[in-house]
Protein backbone atom coordinates (compact mmCIF):
# COMPACT_ATOMS: atom_id res chain seq x y z
CA UNK A 1 0.00 0.00 0.00
CA UNK A 2 1.47 3.29 -0.97
CA UNK A 3 1.88 6.08 1.60
CA UNK A 4 -0.75 8.26 -0.08
CA UNK A 5 -3.30 5.50 -0.09
CA UNK A 6 -2.50 4.63 3.51
CA UNK A 7 -2.86 8.28 4.50
CA UNK A 8 -6.24 8.55 2.77
CA UNK A 9 -7.50 5.36 4.45
CA UNK A 10 -6.37 6.55 7.85
CA UNK A 11 -8.05 9.89 7.27
CA UNK A 12 -11.34 8.19 6.31
CA UNK A 13 -11.22 6.00 9.42
CA UNK A 14 -10.57 9.07 11.61
CA UNK A 15 -13.49 10.94 10.04
CA UNK A 16 -15.83 7.95 10.47
CA UNK A 17 -14.76 7.56 14.11
CA UNK A 18 -15.36 11.24 14.76
CA UNK A 19 -18.79 11.07 13.07
CA UNK A 20 -19.83 8.16 15.29
CA UNK A 21 -18.70 9.94 18.45
CA UNK A 22 -20.58 13.06 17.37
CA UNK A 23 -23.78 11.04 16.78
CA UNK A 24 -23.40 9.40 20.18
CA UNK A 25 -22.98 12.80 21.83
CA UNK A 26 -26.06 14.12 19.98
CA UNK A 27 -28.11 11.11 21.06
CA UNK A 28 -27.02 11.56 24.67
CA UNK A 29 -27.85 15.25 24.63
CA UNK A 30 -31.28 14.57 23.04
CA UNK A 31 -32.07 11.94 25.68
CA UNK A 32 -31.19 14.26 28.51
CA UNK A 33 -33.18 17.03 26.87
CA UNK A 34 -36.33 14.86 26.69
CA UNK A 35 -35.80 13.70 30.25
CA UNK A 36 -35.55 17.30 31.44
CA UNK A 37 -38.78 18.18 29.60
CA UNK A 38 -40.61 15.23 31.21
CA UNK A 39 -39.33 16.15 34.65
CA UNK A 40 -40.42 19.77 34.16
CA UNK A 41 -43.87 18.65 33.03
CA UNK A 42 -44.25 16.41 36.06
CA UNK A 43 -43.21 19.21 38.35
CA UNK A 44 -45.62 21.65 36.70
CA UNK A 45 -48.49 19.08 36.88
CA UNK A 46 -47.80 18.44 40.56
CA UNK A 47 -47.78 22.14 41.32
CA UNK A 48 -50.99 22.66 39.33
CA UNK A 49 -52.72 19.79 41.11
CA UNK A 50 -51.69 21.13 44.48
CA UNK A 51 -52.94 24.60 43.60
CA UNK A 52 -56.33 23.34 42.37
CA UNK A 53 -56.75 21.13 45.43
CA UNK A 54 -56.14 24.14 47.63
CA UNK A 55 -58.54 26.31 45.66
CA UNK A 56 -61.45 23.79 45.73
CA UNK A 57 -60.91 23.02 49.39
CA UNK A 58 -61.29 26.71 50.25
CA UNK A 59 -64.97 27.90 50.63
CA UNK A 60 -64.20 31.39 49.43
CA UNK A 61 -62.61 30.01 46.33
CA UNK A 62 -65.64 27.76 45.72
CA UNK A 63 -68.00 30.76 45.91
CA UNK A 64 -65.81 32.61 43.45
CA UNK A 65 -65.89 29.64 41.09
CA UNK A 66 -69.67 29.43 41.32
CA UNK A 67 -70.02 33.10 40.48
CA UNK A 68 -67.77 32.62 37.49
CA UNK A 69 -69.81 29.61 36.35
CA UNK A 70 -73.10 31.55 36.68
CA UNK A 71 -71.64 34.41 34.69
CA UNK A 72 -70.51 32.03 31.96
CA UNK A 73 -73.97 30.39 31.92
CA UNK A 74 -75.67 33.77 31.47
CA UNK A 75 -73.34 34.64 28.64
CA UNK A 76 -74.08 31.32 26.94
CA UNK A 77 -77.84 31.90 27.30
CA UNK A 78 -77.54 35.33 25.69
CA UNK A 79 -75.52 33.93 22.85
CA UNK A 80 -77.80 30.92 22.25
CA UNK A 81 -81.50 31.90 22.79
CA UNK A 82 -83.90 28.97 23.23
CA UNK A 83 -85.69 27.76 20.16
CA UNK A 84 -89.27 28.96 19.79
CA UNK A 85 -91.95 26.41 20.69
CA UNK A 86 -94.50 25.49 18.04
CA UNK A 87 -97.76 27.44 18.14
CA UNK A 88 -99.79 24.28 18.61
CA UNK A 89 -98.84 21.79 21.24
CA UNK A 90 -99.79 18.19 20.76
CA UNK A 91 -100.33 16.37 24.00
CA UNK A 92 -100.80 12.62 24.17
CA UNK A 93 -104.32 11.55 24.93
CA UNK A 94 -104.73 9.82 28.24
CA UNK A 95 -107.43 7.30 28.77
CA UNK A 96 -109.86 8.44 31.45
CA UNK A 97 -110.70 5.97 34.12
CA UNK A 98 -114.41 5.39 34.31
CA UNK A 99 -115.65 4.36 37.71
CA UNK A 100 -118.22 1.60 37.79
CA UNK A 101 -121.80 2.84 38.04
CA UNK A 102 -123.59 2.11 41.26
CA UNK A 103 -127.32 1.99 40.73
CA UNK A 104 -129.47 4.11 42.98
CA UNK A 105 -132.90 3.39 41.61
CA UNK A 106 -133.84 0.00 40.09
CA UNK A 107 -135.63 1.24 36.96
CA UNK A 108 -133.05 3.72 35.85
CA UNK A 109 -130.11 1.82 37.30
CA UNK A 110 -131.34 -1.82 37.24
CA UNK A 111 -130.09 -3.34 40.50
CA UNK A 112 -130.22 -1.41 43.73
CA UNK A 113 -129.92 -2.31 47.36
CA UNK A 114 -131.76 0.64 48.83
CA UNK A 115 -135.50 0.83 48.93
CA UNK A 116 -137.68 3.58 50.22
CA UNK A 117 -140.12 2.54 52.89
CA UNK A 118 -143.53 4.12 52.46
CA UNK A 119 -144.54 6.49 55.11
CA UNK A 120 -147.89 8.26 54.85
CA UNK A 121 -147.20 11.74 56.05
CA UNK A 122 -149.60 12.60 58.78
CA UNK A 123 -150.12 16.10 59.97
CA UNK A 124 -150.25 15.52 63.69
CA UNK A 125 -149.68 19.15 64.56
CA UNK A 126 -153.00 20.89 64.44
CA UNK A 127 -152.92 23.40 61.68
CA UNK A 128 -155.27 25.82 63.33
CA UNK A 129 -153.09 26.17 66.47
CA UNK A 130 -149.99 26.90 64.38
CA UNK A 131 -151.82 29.35 62.17
CA UNK A 132 -153.26 31.19 65.15
CA UNK A 133 -149.73 31.68 66.49
CA UNK A 134 -148.62 33.04 63.14
CA UNK A 135 -151.54 35.38 62.57
CA UNK A 136 -154.27 35.61 65.20
CA UNK A 137 -155.97 38.42 63.34
CA UNK A 138 -157.08 36.33 60.31
CA UNK A 139 -160.47 34.56 60.42
CA UNK A 140 -160.72 30.81 60.80
CA UNK A 141 -160.96 28.61 57.69
CA UNK A 142 -164.47 27.37 57.00
CA UNK A 143 -165.21 23.74 56.13
CA UNK A 144 -165.46 23.31 52.35
CA UNK A 145 -168.57 21.86 50.67
CA UNK A 146 -168.65 18.13 49.95
CA UNK A 147 -167.86 18.74 46.26
CA UNK A 148 -164.52 20.27 47.26
CA UNK A 149 -163.50 17.56 49.70
CA UNK A 150 -161.80 15.76 46.79
CA UNK A 151 -159.21 18.50 46.61
CA UNK A 152 -158.81 19.27 50.28
CA UNK A 153 -159.54 16.26 52.51
CA UNK A 154 -159.11 16.29 56.28
CA UNK A 155 -155.76 14.98 57.43
CA UNK A 156 -155.86 11.84 59.64
CA UNK A 157 -152.90 11.62 62.03
CA UNK A 158 -150.99 8.33 62.14
CA UNK A 159 -150.05 6.50 65.34
CA UNK A 160 -146.53 7.90 65.09
CA UNK A 161 -146.78 11.58 64.11
CA UNK A 162 -144.25 12.89 61.67
CA UNK A 163 -143.22 16.52 61.43
CA UNK A 164 -144.56 18.33 58.38
CA UNK A 165 -142.76 20.38 55.81
CA UNK A 166 -140.15 18.00 54.46
CA UNK A 167 -139.94 14.66 52.71
CA UNK A 168 -139.93 11.61 54.96
CA UNK A 169 -137.68 8.83 53.69
CA UNK A 170 -136.96 5.40 55.20
CA UNK A 171 -134.42 3.14 53.50
CA UNK A 172 -134.67 -0.67 53.66
CA UNK A 173 -132.41 -3.42 52.42
CA UNK A 174 -133.54 -6.30 50.20
CA UNK A 175 -134.75 -8.37 53.17
CA UNK A 176 -136.99 -5.59 54.41
CA UNK A 177 -134.85 -4.59 57.39
CA UNK A 178 -134.75 -0.86 58.10
CA UNK A 179 -131.34 0.63 57.31
CA UNK A 180 -131.93 4.33 57.56
CA UNK A 181 -134.68 6.84 58.25
CA UNK A 182 -134.52 10.57 57.73
CA UNK A 183 -136.35 13.61 56.45
CA UNK A 184 -134.65 15.23 53.48
CA UNK A 185 -133.60 18.76 54.40
CA UNK A 186 -133.15 18.14 58.14
CA UNK A 187 -129.84 17.56 59.92
CA UNK A 188 -129.84 13.98 61.28
CA UNK A 189 -129.35 13.54 64.99
CA UNK A 190 -126.96 10.64 64.55
CA UNK A 191 -123.93 10.72 62.31
CA UNK A 192 -124.60 8.81 59.11
CA UNK A 193 -121.94 6.44 57.73
CA UNK A 194 -119.86 7.97 54.93
CA UNK A 195 -121.66 7.81 51.58
CA UNK A 196 -120.08 5.61 48.98
CA UNK A 197 -118.76 7.66 46.11
CA UNK A 198 -120.64 7.05 42.91
CA UNK A 199 -120.31 8.38 39.41
CA UNK A 200 -122.49 11.41 38.70
CA UNK A 201 -125.79 10.23 37.15
CA UNK A 202 -125.96 10.81 33.41
CA UNK A 203 -129.39 12.47 33.25
CA UNK A 204 -131.06 15.17 35.32
CA UNK A 205 -133.75 12.66 36.29
CA UNK A 206 -131.15 10.21 37.57
CA UNK A 207 -129.49 12.98 39.53
CA UNK A 208 -132.76 14.08 41.10
CA UNK A 209 -133.71 10.56 42.17
CA UNK A 210 -130.22 9.81 43.46
CA UNK A 211 -130.23 12.96 45.59
CA UNK A 212 -133.70 12.20 46.96
CA UNK A 213 -132.79 8.60 47.85
CA UNK A 214 -129.37 9.39 49.31
CA UNK A 215 -130.37 12.63 51.01
CA UNK A 216 -127.45 14.46 49.39
CA UNK A 217 -129.37 17.45 48.06
CA UNK A 218 -127.69 20.33 49.89
CA UNK A 219 -129.49 23.46 50.95
CA UNK A 220 -127.88 26.85 51.11
CA UNK A 221 -129.19 30.27 51.97
CA UNK A 222 -132.84 30.84 52.82
CA UNK A 223 -135.40 28.05 53.36
CA UNK A 224 -136.91 26.86 50.07
CA UNK A 225 -140.64 27.05 49.28
CA UNK A 226 -142.13 25.37 46.20
CA UNK A 227 -145.50 26.71 45.00
CA UNK A 228 -147.17 24.45 42.43
CA UNK A 229 -150.04 25.96 40.41
CA UNK A 230 -152.38 23.14 39.27
CA UNK A 231 -155.05 23.04 36.53
CA UNK A 232 -153.11 25.20 34.06
CA UNK A 233 -154.62 24.87 30.56
CA UNK A 234 -155.30 28.33 29.05
CA UNK A 235 -153.30 31.33 27.88
CA UNK A 236 -154.82 33.79 30.37
CA UNK A 237 -153.72 31.47 33.21
CA UNK A 238 -150.20 31.36 31.79
CA UNK A 239 -150.14 35.14 31.53
CA UNK A 240 -151.33 35.49 35.12
CA UNK A 241 -148.59 33.14 36.40
CA UNK A 242 -145.85 34.86 34.40
CA UNK A 243 -146.97 38.28 35.61
CA UNK A 244 -145.99 37.25 39.14
CA UNK A 245 -142.24 37.65 39.51
CA UNK A 246 -141.82 34.38 41.38
CA UNK A 247 -140.56 30.93 40.35
CA UNK A 248 -144.01 29.35 40.39
CA UNK A 249 -144.16 25.75 39.15
CA UNK A 250 -147.02 25.34 36.62
CA UNK A 251 -148.69 21.92 36.38
CA UNK A 252 -150.44 21.57 32.99
CA UNK A 253 -153.32 19.31 32.05
CA UNK A 254 -152.36 16.72 29.40
CA UNK A 255 -153.39 17.64 25.86
CA UNK A 256 -157.00 16.68 25.03
CA UNK A 257 -159.71 18.17 22.84
CA UNK A 258 -160.68 20.31 25.86
CA UNK A 259 -157.08 21.47 26.37
CA UNK A 260 -155.36 21.25 22.96
CA UNK A 261 -152.84 24.04 23.55
CA UNK A 262 -151.15 22.84 26.75
CA UNK A 263 -147.97 21.49 25.01
CA UNK A 264 -147.50 24.86 23.28
CA UNK A 265 -148.19 26.83 26.47
CA UNK A 266 -145.76 24.70 28.48
CA UNK A 267 -142.89 25.87 26.24
CA UNK A 268 -143.31 29.38 27.65
CA UNK A 269 -141.80 28.15 30.96
CA UNK A 270 -138.30 26.94 31.68
CA UNK A 271 -139.80 24.29 33.95
CA UNK A 272 -143.25 22.68 34.15
CA UNK A 273 -145.11 19.60 35.43
CA UNK A 274 -148.10 17.55 34.26
CA UNK A 275 -151.36 17.42 36.25
CA UNK A 276 -152.48 13.83 35.61
CA UNK A 277 -156.25 13.24 36.05
CA UNK A 278 -157.03 10.19 38.22
CA UNK A 279 -160.38 8.75 39.26
CA UNK A 280 -162.12 10.40 42.22
CA UNK A 281 -164.66 9.04 44.67
CA UNK A 282 -167.11 11.93 44.45
CA UNK A 283 -166.28 14.58 41.88
CA UNK A 284 -168.28 16.11 39.07
CA UNK A 285 -166.75 17.19 35.77
CA UNK A 286 -164.21 14.39 35.26
CA UNK A 287 -161.46 15.22 32.75
CA UNK A 288 -161.11 13.40 29.42
CA UNK A 289 -158.84 10.31 29.54
CA UNK A 290 -158.93 10.19 33.34
CA UNK A 291 -157.16 7.02 34.52
CA UNK A 292 -159.44 4.69 36.47
CA UNK A 293 -158.74 2.01 39.07
CA UNK A 294 -159.68 -0.84 36.69
CA UNK A 295 -157.33 0.35 33.90
CA UNK A 296 -154.62 -2.17 33.06
CA UNK A 297 -150.88 -1.58 33.04
CA UNK A 298 -150.66 -1.32 29.24
CA UNK A 299 -153.32 1.39 29.09
CA UNK A 300 -151.63 3.39 31.84
CA UNK A 301 -148.22 3.00 30.18
CA UNK A 302 -149.57 4.07 26.79
CA UNK A 303 -151.17 7.13 28.40
CA UNK A 304 -147.88 8.22 29.97
CA UNK A 305 -145.98 7.61 26.73
CA UNK A 306 -148.47 9.76 24.80
CA UNK A 307 -148.05 12.54 27.37
CA UNK A 308 -144.25 12.35 27.07
CA UNK A 309 -144.50 12.73 23.31
CA UNK A 310 -146.38 16.00 23.83
CA UNK A 311 -144.07 17.12 26.68
CA UNK A 312 -140.59 15.74 25.83
CA UNK A 313 -138.83 17.43 28.78
CA UNK A 314 -141.26 16.04 31.35
CA UNK A 315 -139.89 14.72 34.66
CA UNK A 316 -142.50 15.43 37.38
CA UNK A 317 -146.22 14.66 37.47
CA UNK A 318 -148.83 15.09 40.21
CA UNK A 319 -152.40 13.85 40.43
CA UNK A 320 -155.52 15.85 39.57
CA UNK A 321 -158.35 14.61 41.86
CA UNK A 322 -157.65 10.85 42.33
CA UNK A 323 -159.07 10.16 45.79
CA UNK A 324 -160.32 6.74 44.64
CA UNK A 325 -157.29 5.91 42.49
CA UNK A 326 -154.57 6.92 44.97
CA UNK A 327 -156.32 5.06 47.82
CA UNK A 328 -156.34 1.81 45.78
CA UNK A 329 -152.99 0.00 46.17
CA UNK A 330 -153.35 -2.19 43.05
CA UNK A 331 -154.13 0.81 40.86
CA UNK A 332 -151.21 2.79 42.30
CA UNK A 333 -148.97 -0.27 41.91
CA UNK A 334 -149.65 -0.31 38.15
CA UNK A 335 -149.25 3.46 37.88
CA UNK A 336 -145.93 3.56 39.76
CA UNK A 337 -144.64 0.70 37.63
CA UNK A 338 -145.41 2.74 34.49
CA UNK A 339 -144.01 5.93 36.06
CA UNK A 340 -140.78 4.10 36.80
CA UNK A 341 -140.66 2.65 33.28
CA UNK A 342 -140.88 6.15 31.79
CA UNK A 343 -138.27 7.65 34.17
CA UNK A 344 -140.75 10.01 35.81
CA UNK A 345 -141.23 11.16 39.43
CA UNK A 346 -144.71 11.16 40.96
CA UNK A 347 -145.74 13.86 43.45
CA UNK A 348 -148.68 12.94 45.68
CA UNK A 349 -151.16 15.84 45.81
CA UNK A 350 -152.74 14.05 48.82
CA UNK A 351 -156.36 14.51 47.80
CA UNK A 352 -157.19 11.86 50.40
CA UNK A 353 -155.57 11.01 53.72
CA UNK A 354 -155.74 7.24 53.10
CA UNK A 355 -153.30 7.44 50.19
CA UNK A 356 -151.47 4.32 49.00
CA UNK A 357 -148.89 6.21 46.95
CA UNK A 358 -146.20 5.70 49.59
CA UNK A 359 -146.74 1.92 49.68
CA UNK A 360 -146.57 1.67 45.88
CA UNK A 361 -143.48 3.87 45.78
CA UNK A 362 -141.77 1.63 48.33
CA UNK A 363 -142.56 -1.50 46.33
CA UNK A 364 -140.91 -0.06 43.24
CA UNK A 365 -138.04 1.65 45.11
CA UNK A 366 -139.28 5.08 44.10
CA UNK A 367 -139.05 8.25 46.27
CA UNK A 368 -142.28 9.25 48.02
CA UNK A 369 -142.90 12.99 47.79
CA UNK A 370 -146.09 14.80 48.75
CA UNK A 371 -147.39 18.34 49.15
CA UNK A 372 -147.49 20.01 52.55
CA UNK A 373 -150.09 22.77 52.20
CA UNK A 374 -153.11 23.63 50.02
CA UNK A 375 -153.20 27.40 49.57
CA UNK A 376 -156.72 27.93 48.27
CA UNK A 377 -158.77 25.32 50.10
CA UNK A 378 -161.11 28.25 50.63
CA UNK A 379 -161.20 30.80 47.80
CA UNK A 380 -160.86 33.98 49.82
CA UNK A 381 -157.86 36.29 50.14
CA UNK A 382 -157.85 36.06 53.93
CA UNK A 383 -157.79 32.24 53.90
CA UNK A 384 -155.17 32.09 51.13
CA UNK A 385 -152.95 34.56 52.98
CA UNK A 386 -153.26 32.47 56.13
CA UNK A 387 -152.29 29.27 54.28
CA UNK A 388 -149.34 31.01 52.60
CA UNK A 389 -148.03 32.13 56.00
CA UNK A 390 -148.43 28.58 57.23
CA UNK A 391 -146.40 27.27 54.26
CA UNK A 392 -143.67 29.80 55.03
CA UNK A 393 -143.62 28.69 58.67
CA UNK A 394 -143.18 25.06 57.59
CA UNK A 395 -140.39 25.96 55.19
CA UNK A 396 -138.54 27.88 57.90
CA UNK A 397 -138.97 25.00 60.34
CA UNK A 398 -137.94 22.17 58.00
CA UNK A 399 -135.78 24.10 55.47
CA UNK A 400 -138.28 23.38 52.67
CA UNK A 401 -141.98 22.92 51.97
CA UNK A 402 -144.29 22.20 49.02
CA UNK A 403 -147.53 24.16 48.60
CA UNK A 404 -150.22 23.67 45.94
CA UNK A 405 -152.57 26.35 44.63
CA UNK A 406 -154.70 27.05 41.55
CA UNK A 407 -154.83 29.88 38.99
CA UNK A 408 -157.74 31.55 40.77
CA UNK A 409 -157.92 35.33 40.77
CA UNK A 410 -157.68 35.59 44.57
CA UNK A 411 -154.71 33.18 44.66
CA UNK A 412 -152.87 35.17 41.99
CA UNK A 413 -153.59 38.47 43.76
CA UNK A 414 -152.28 37.19 47.09
CA UNK A 415 -149.10 35.82 45.50
CA UNK A 416 -148.54 39.02 43.54
CA UNK A 417 -148.56 41.04 46.79
CA UNK A 418 -146.75 38.50 48.98
CA UNK A 419 -143.26 40.01 49.06
CA UNK A 420 -143.52 40.79 52.78
CA UNK A 421 -144.80 37.29 53.63
CA UNK A 422 -142.12 35.58 51.53
CA UNK A 423 -139.18 37.77 52.59
CA UNK A 424 -137.65 35.03 54.79
CA UNK A 425 -137.88 32.21 52.21
CA UNK A 426 -136.85 31.62 48.61
CA UNK A 427 -139.53 30.50 46.17
CA UNK A 428 -137.95 27.90 43.84
CA UNK A 429 -139.01 25.41 41.20
CA UNK A 430 -139.73 21.85 42.30
CA UNK A 431 -136.61 20.63 40.49
CA UNK A 432 -134.47 22.88 42.72
CA UNK A 433 -135.17 20.88 45.88
CA UNK A 434 -135.48 17.36 44.37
Amino acid sequence: MSPKTKKKTTKKRTVAKNTKSVKKKEQKSAFWGYLKIIIVCLIVGALTYAALSYIYSNKDSQNTIKKIEKYLDKQSVKKDPPAKEPAVKFEPKTESKIEPKISVEPKIKPKTQNEVKPQIKSEAVKQEDTLNKIDSSTPETKIAPKEQQEFYPPEIPDEKPVKKGSIHIEVFDKDGAKKDERRVGEVPEKKQPPQRKTKEPESSLDASKAQVLNGTKKQFGKPKLVIIIDDVAHKHQVDAIKSIKLKLTPSFFPATKDHPDTPKLAKKFSFHMIHLPLQAKNFKGEEIDTLRVDDGYEKILNRLQAIKRDFPNLIYINNHTGSKFTSDFDAMDRLMRAVKHENLIFIDSKTIANTKVAAAAKKHSMPYISRDVFLDHEDSKAAITKQLKYAVALAKKHSRAIAIGHPYKNTMDVLKNSSEILKDVEVVYLKDIL
